[in-house]
């Protein structure tokens, strides 16, 4: 009898727009057994998704419970449990935000245009560390990783704590370090550019993980996994902003919105493309011809869920709810015009807004119910609701590649790829 596939849960991330991970967790609860243990075997987080994976891991134990604490995070949230948001506060980091590009800024004193030391309080109070490692020891949980940046190195760094047998790994420009987690990690991998200071991490300097992460997949497949669920706060068709009235001239605002989409949206789309062509390869070679060449892989199954509508439209109704400082702020900055609305979904950190981002995804979710259900081996135990929403839940697999004669250049490219490309070594316990 076969050991049950090894799933891994990968929440990417975009500061407040990371509640939508909420819901589509919510529609999950109503997919799995009542006090059921969390169906993840790994968790990997970047950036605010970093917050949500940690939460979950830490109830392990019962994933109904994890979703209800994050769930219930999210919902009360306010933009004061983030940043300071005093008039006062925001103009001194604004004025010395304006004065480090002017003149070079200081080495003593990391500059951001807020100041999130509300966020390591809020942090502080809500992940139990203690009970991620028990998960661990108990077996409930193969591992916790959290992606940051470094800055000092220009690496991607994935933080992991897990069972002895994973080991560390090196590859182009990332790599994969055993560490005892703590908020400092999440911290560092949620400090978006320019907005939040960077964090030190031993001795680096740490900022959001999306930044410099080619392959978001990559760390649960290191850390095992079989299959890879993600659950994504980008949108892959279409721009996030509202097209209409675009002025002649993008201000400071609607460009940092295109970077901050650019950070955390477009390596996720590289990286499930970057899968498919893979499976693809391997579905052409037998697997005697794999293991007599030394190539013992596999294809691994992925499934995402993305927002199916954009969140422009629910970030201009609730713009308003933006503290008056900050609001000022990004006026300024040109983030309050007519499709200039991306900035403000990373910031709206406020539980009204994050609600209706809950909503969403667990609309989202539901809607593909089904397939969800499979993924995780469970059986659905309600029928899915006629009128709710599509949302973009992509199986990844190579079923609909046609099946050629293996060839020295497919298996060469296999054994060139390495184990630090996208797709999993089988791993044999």
């Amino acid at each position: 009898m076969s050991a049950a596939p090894k799933i891994a849960l990968v929440l990417t991330g975009g500061g407040a727009r990371a509640a939508y991970q909420a819901g589509v967790l919510a529609a999950i609860t109503r997919i799995l057994p009542p006090g059921a243990p969390s169906p993840f075997r790994i968790v990997c987080g970047t950036s605010a998704g970093a917050i949500n994976a940690a939460l979950l891991a830490a109830h392990s134990d019962d994933f109904s419970r994890g979703v209800r604490r994050i769930m219930s995070t999210w919902g009360s949230l306010r933009s004061s449990s983030v940043h300071y948001t005093a008039p006062a506060v925001v103009a001194r980091a604004a004025a010395r935000w304006i004065w480090a590009i002017v003149a070079g800024g200081s080495h003593e004193r990391p500059v951001s245009l807020l100041d999130n030391t509300p966020l390591r309080d809020l942090v502080n109070r809500l992940v139990d560390f203690s009970a991620v490692r028990a998960a661990i020891r108990n077996g409930q949980l193969e591992a916790l990783c959290v992606t940051a940046s470094s800055y000092d190195t220009g690496r991607s760094v994935s933080f992991f704590e897990g069972s002895d047998e994973l080991q560390p790994w090196s590859r182009a420009r990332r790599s994969g370090v055993r560490a005892e987690l703590g908020p400092e990690h999440l911290i560092g991998s949620a400090a978006i550019p320019f907005i939040y200071p960077p964090e030190r991490i031993g001795d680096e300097h740490y900022g959001d993980g999306a930044m410099q992460q080619l392959a978001p997949m990559s760390p649960a497949l290191q850390l095992g996994a079989d299959r890879v669920f993600v659950v994504g706060v980008g949108q892959a068709l279409g721009p996030l902003s509202n097209a209409s009235a675009v002025p002649s001239h993008p201000s400071l605002g609607k460009i940092g919105g295109h970077l901050l989409d650019a950070v955390f949206t477009d390596t996720l789309e590289m990286d499930l493309e970057r899968l498919r062509r893979v499976n693809a390869t391997v579905q052409t070679i037998p697997r005697w011809l794999r293991t007599r060449s030394g190539i013992d892989w596999r294809p691994v199954e992925a499934l995402v869920v993305t927002p199916s509508r954009s969140f422009a439209d629910a970030t201009a109704k609730h713009a308003h709810l933006l503290p008056p400082a900050i609001r000022v702020l990004l006026r300024a900055l040109g983030a309050m015009r007519d499709g200039s609305t991306n900035v403000l979904s990373y910031l709206l950190t406020d539980g009204r807004y994050c609600r209706s981002l809950m909503r969403r995804g667990y609309r989202d979710a539901m809607a593909r119910r089904s397939e969800i259900s499979t993924f995780l081996g469970q059986n659905a135990r309600k029928p899915v609701r006629k009128n709710v929403s599509r949302t973009m839940v992509r199986p990844v697999n190579a079923t609909s590649a046609a099946l050629t004669r293996p060839t020295a250049a497919a298996v060469n490219a296999l054994q060139a790829a390495g184990p630090g490309s996208i797709f999993a070594r089988c791993n044999r316990h």
